[in-house]
């Protein structure tokens, strides 16, 4: 198609000229197809010429397009293109160029910048696809790989995990490529190193390996539960590592609910023993009499430990403590272990006080009035009998009551005496003989371990007359050598009894 406009040759059916852009005449499509058409214009046309390539070539319509022997009477004859009414004179097209049959269609550019826009957004769309395509990752959120579950008691409950490390490892190898049966037939170590291997493959799979090892979870809270308790689930995982095979790990943090625990029974050891103290204070010791009918005591091999199997005395406090062959090192990890079988131990140590038991009485206060009446009667016994076997040298008068010392020992572990009383009366003693004036002496008489019994009563072993004498050598002279037992001066007395004694014995004054 031969543009009127500059001559360019345009391909057949071509509207437009693809070099000035000029609209090519819908005549010339009309007398293209015309002059090709063999049978309508044969050979003897046009001199043998026609409209044949020389017709309508690039220089345009020149002296050869259409001379006299174009369009003869033989030709175009009364066609309307004869020689007088078409304005085409002899010289035909001569050099000078017609005018085109049609004007030049402006470029519509607003309407060129939306195709080229839409064009130029549709090869965007089609690179960015492909490249989402090419690096699109398989995303695994690990939420779908675990399943957290508690067990055990509450206030003592545990987590127990279950991370399906199985199926997840599947779908990360169907993810880069492999079979789960295909990587668990490969030895890494042997792959990397092995030559047939290529190097792409041998990095794929040592990165699914390591993608793998990295990941973990954490929960903050995994033991000692109540239901109730709101604990997190949190997961770590390497990205860097993962999209080198074509993966993305995902996991958000979930806080979780605990529930489901047993209820715990409480349970209080001491209540299924009974602590009773024996013996003699202050050497008393500990008795222990377990509960038979008690499971639990045989089940968690109960035992109870004490500082101490005697040297107790009243009033002392003595801490039991549980103790267990549990094979448990610590305390905390023995309640746990109690805990697992379903008891929670709500006291592991008592204190109990050392009572009901006989005593050596150990001051004044333990010596009641039935006690106080034996040893006065006992005291005035051991006189009457001292003067009545002396009475040929000396004679007394009525006997006054003054009062006792009490000494108690301080050591409670002695093979001496636990504790002595001395019980004190006066007397004026004369001599049968002249020998010395009247004179006022003391008379102490000797009693000691003195028992408080647990049910209150006190009582001294032998309290007969010829069991007790009568302490001290102070009185007056008598005969070539003998002396009036007792102390004619009450600071000698004391002296002796109370003042000497004081390293060993507590010494109490009770005189009136």
């Amino acid at each position: 198609m031969i543009c009127p406009k500059c001559g360019t040759d345009n391909p057949e059916g071509s509207r437009f000229c693809s070099n000035c852009g000029s609209q090519i005449p819908s005549i010339l499509f009309k007398n293209e197809a015309n002059a090709n058409n063999d049978q309508s214009l044969n050979n003897n046309d046009s001199n043998n010429q026609g409209f044949n390539n020389q017709g309508f070539n690039n220089q345009g319509f020149n002296n050869q397009g259409f001379n006299n022997q174009g369009f003869n009477n033989q030709g175009f004859n009364n066609q309307g293109f004869d020689n007088q009414n078409q304005g085409f004179n002899n010289q035909g097209f001569n050099n000078q160029n017609p005018a085109p049959a049609f004007a030049k269609p402006p470029i519509n550019k607003a309407k060129l910048f939306k195709i080229i826009g839409i064009s130029a957004g549709a090869v965007i769309a089609i690179v960015v696809t492909i490249l989402l395509i090419v690096n699109r990752k398989t995303k695994i959120d690990l939420n779908d790989y675990i399943k957290v579950n508690y067990t055990g008691y509450n206030g003592y409950g545990n987590t127990e995990v279950d991370f399906d490390y199985d199926k997840l490892y599947t779908d990360v190898c169907k993810a880069a490529g492999f079979s789960k049966k295909e990587l668990e037939d490969i030895e890494l170590t042997d792959l990397i190193l092995d030559t047939k291997a290529t190097t792409k493959k041998a990095k794929k799979i040592y990165n699914i390996y390591k993608a793998c090892d990295k990941l973990d979870y954490k929960l903050s809270k995994e033991s000692k539960l109540s239901n109730g308790d709101k604990i997190k689930l949190t997961f770590k995982f390497d990205n860097d590592l993962a999209k080198k095979i074509k993966v993305k790990f995902v996991g958000k943090e979930k806080e979780l609910e605990v529930k489901g625990l047993k209820k715990i029974e409480e349970y209080n050891p001491f209540d299924h023993i009974t602590v009773t103290f024996e013996g003699m204070a202050p050497n008393a010791n500990v008795n222990i009499e377990y509960d038979e009918d008690d499971d639990y005591i045989s089940l968690f091999n109960f035992d109870y430990d004490y500082d101490k199997d005697y040297h107790y005395d009243l009033g002392d406090e003595v801490t039991i403590t549980l103790s267990s062959y549990s094979g448990e090192d610590s305390d905390e990890d023995l309640e746990d272990y109690y805990a697992s079988q379903g008891i929670k131990v709500t006291e592991t140590e008592k204190t109990y006080t050392v009572e009901n038991v006989d005593a050596y009485a150990s001051e004044p206060e333990d010596l009641d009035t039935s006690i106080m009446s034996n040893m006065k009667s006992g005291a005035r016994d051991a006189i009457i009998s001292y003067f009545a076997s002396n009475k040929s040298y000396i004679r007394r008068g009525s006997l006054k009551y003054e009062g006792y010392f009490f000494l108690n020992n301080k050591d409670s572990d002695t093979w001496d005496y636990h504790n002595i009383i001395y019980v004190i009366y006066s007397t004026k003693v004369t001599s049968k003989k002249k020998e010395f004036k009247p004179t006022t002496v003391y008379l102490p008489v000797k009693f000691y371990n003195a028992i408080k019994y647990a049910d209150g009563t006190v009582s001294i072993d032998d309290l007969d007359a010829d069991s007790y004498d009568i302490c001290g050598d102070d009185g007056p002279e008598y005969g070539w050598w003998d002396n009036v037992k007792g102390y004619k001066r009450i600071g000698v007395m004391k002296n002796e009894l109370l003042t000497s004694n004081k390293s060993n014995y507590i010494t109490y004054n009770e005189m009136e």
